[in-house]
């Protein structure tokens, strides 16, 4: 940041944003100085302070503006002020001025963070811990996991940052810009030191534990590995490095992943007696898969300025259909559109993950409105119908099916053969053309951070915890790494945990959208057997059409691999905040964006405006214009020479 007002002012502000859990909960003190910050009191108060900026990714619109926007998952919805992240429209996105969809904020509350810690961590040295003597250690292995934490946030989006290891009580002006691979250097040197001083366990849920810095560890060495052009400052022994950390946060017997893949986030399920929604691992659910969250909850003076508004984003426009209303689903944002990418890179037949991810069938939740969408003499089945409801409250309201484009009807014989209304991927016009039967209002629906217990139904501030850090990511990362060793068997090994999990189980009931689009049995078998991955899938090229290699020009099999890790890294983390960092990481950035961000059955991509140097944020105008060089302003040619290639 490029001014550093007094520490106390960050701590100020921070408290007054604290978070919800008790370990975040202050008490107010009548007298707010340095020499508070020196006791032990302080440094409890600081150090709790610092966690703030762990929910910045969660609350407000740059929650998918800076992490999900304008990439292969995902391209704009109906309803977006900030399209340009998706466009890349250089008369907006280029100038990045404040309020725009996070580019400016992420710099400046990242580095209040920072500032922070930093004040922390220069203090306890000064400091006697007599209540907890061993909390010395413990709060500097916090402060500087959290410091790492926000630095890795930082060279993700920007690149090379300026480098602040020390506190700062006065204003500052004149900052350089470290490089990529000194800031990394940084951040493993904190990471490390946590992973030895943390405690394995903590009774404050929610502060980091030596298993948040070892899986940080993994994925921030697996990064520095995934560098091709970018100079990361990479070892060889990097890879070595991620799968050793990886490792014990696997064999820790600490974490363990949920037996059913929809109950990480849980499902939102319709109950039709109470006409309500609830999630399947009810409220305020702590998943043992879990290894680092943001902490929030339903205490309003509690949750920050926004409260975890992720929720709000991913919905679609569920509740003008027939037979609907606004209920605890949610508030339909519509900011994104799931690409035609994200919904074919999933064995739809096989893998339960694509159902608990995207909700496809809506039941009826408005009496009022099911009972005045009657059906008429052009579309009843029988003429004593005409005039009578479709269906009644509760029944299902619309369903979207992904049919291909050889399975197509028009409005009008889908609204004879249904009762309900069918939004269809591909349908026929008046003419006879195929033509997409979504919409930028109505496409398959993202439903992990659905929050139904809000306080009430136009709520914006969400309850739920933001999952920063899991064990299923984990795996993910130690099968990369083995990956790009070449050893392809260890990797599938360890993909193979999730696609177990993944797989329907024997007896599970199967998602209504077996019926429609396939017209399957839908038996109880399991599935397991059909989505095991061997070593052929990066090998060959006999996965083409399921992992879309050829849109990629992925022709050896390191190539292959690499794609199909991003293809399964959506499979199981789709919607939860990573996939601007796993393209950024994996310098495919470009590439995927280029290939897959469009609407669904369009030809053209909706990233009108994507260059190869958008990989990178452009750095904050306002920064560049208040910082100083030998005691003056920048000139334009030294802004420029500051700023980000293209910008």
């Amino acid at each position: 940041m490029h001014k550093k007002i007094s520490i106390l002012y960050f701590l100020l502000t921070a408290m007054l944003f604290s978070s919800c859990n008790d370990y975040l909960k202050e008490e107010q003190v009548s007298t707010l100085t340095a020499d508070y910050v020196k006791s032990e009191q302080g440094i409890e108060d600081l150090t709790r302070a610092c966690y703030e900026g762990v929910r910045f990714i969660f609350s407000y619109e740059w929650s998918y503006c800076l992490t999900s926007f304008g990439l292969d998952e995902y391209t704009y919805g109906s309803q977006t002020t900030w399209f340009y992240y998706n466009t890349y429209d250089p008369a907006n996105y280029n100038s990045a001025p404040p309020g725009s969809g996070g580019i400016v904020e992420l710099w400046n509350v990242t580095y209040a963070m920072i500032n922070n810690c930093n004040a922390a961590i220069d203090a306890i040295p000064q400091v006697q811990f007599e209540k907890n003597p061993a909390n010395a250690t413990i709060r500097l292995s916090e402060l500087r996991f959290l410091r790492a934490f926000y630095y890795f946030n930082l060279v993700q989006q920007y690149g090379g940052v300026p480098l602040v290891l020390k506190s700062s009580t006065e204003p500052q002006w004149e900052f350089t810009r470290a490089s990529v691979a000194d800031v990394y250097k940084t951040i493993i040197s904190d990471l490390r030191y946590a992973a030895e001083n943390l405690p394995e366990t903590t009774t404050d849920y929610g502060r980091a534990v030596q298993g948040a810095a070892y899986h940080y560890l993994a994925k921030v060495y697996l990064t520095r590995a995934s560098a091709v052009q970018e100079e990361r400052g990479m070892r060889p022994t990097d890879l070595d490095s991620c799968i050793y950390f990886a490792d014990r946060v696997i064999k820790s017997n600490r974490y363990a992943l949920e037996e059913d893949f929809g109950q990480i986030y849980g499902v939102p399920v319709y109950t039709r007696s109470s006409n309500s929604y609830a999630l399947s691992t009810g409220k305020n659910y702590r998943s043992k898969e879990v290894i680092f969250s943001a902490q929030f909850d339903d205490a309003k003076a509690n949750m920050g300025r926004y409260g975890n508004s992720s929720h709000l984003y991913w919905l679609i426009q569920y509740d003008t259909q027939a037979g609907m209303t606004r209920d605890m689903f949610g508030r339909p944002y519509r900011r994104m559109t799931v690409t035609d990418y994200a919904l074919d890179v999933f064995d739809r037949e096989n893998d339960s993950r694509f159902s608990k991810t995207f909700k496809l069938m809506f039941n009826s939740n408005s009496k009022a409105s099911a009972d005045n969408n009657t059906w008429t003499s052009v579309n009843a089945p029988t003429p004593n119908m005409v005039g009578k409801p479709r269906f009644a409250l509760g029944d299902t309201a619309f369903v979207l099916v992904l049919n291909d484009s050889l399975q197509t009807l028009t409005d009008n014989e889908l609204d004879k053969k249904f009762r309900y209304k069918v939004w269809p991927r591909y349908k026929k016009d008046f003419s006879g053309k195929v033509v997409s039967g979504f919409t930028r209002d109505v496409s398959p629906c993202m439903i992990k951070q659905v929050d139904p217990y809000r306080a009430s139904v136009n709520e914006t501030m969400g309850t739920k915890d933001g999952i920063l850090a899991r064990l299923g990511e984990t795996n993910l990362i130690i099968a990369e790494a083995y990956g790009r060793k070449g050893d392809y068997q260890t990797a599938c090994d360890y993909i193979n945990v999730l696609r177990k999990r993944a797989a329907f189980k024997e007896g599970e009931t199967k998602p209504l959208h077996w019926y429609f689009e396939d017209g399957l049995n839908m038996n109880s078998t399991g599935t397991y057997d059909k989505i095991k991955v061997t070593p052929e899938y990066f090998t060959t090229s006999g996965y083409d059409r399921q992992e879309m290699f050829d849109k990629v020009n992925a022709q050896t099999p390191q190539e292959r691999f690499i794609h199909f890790m991003l293809n399964e890294r959506t499979r199981e983390m789709t919607g939860e905040l990573n996939r601007w960092t796993d393209l950024q990481r994996t310098e495919t950035f470009y590439l995927r964006t280029k290939a897959f961000n469009r609407f669904p059955n369009a030809k053209e991509s909706d990233a009108t405006n994507l260059q190869p140097y958008h990989c990178l944020r452009p750095i904050p105008q306002s920064w560049l214009d208040a910082i100083h060089k030998n005691v003056r302003p920048l000139t334009a040619d030294e802004k420029k020479a500051m700023q980000n290639t293209g910008f």
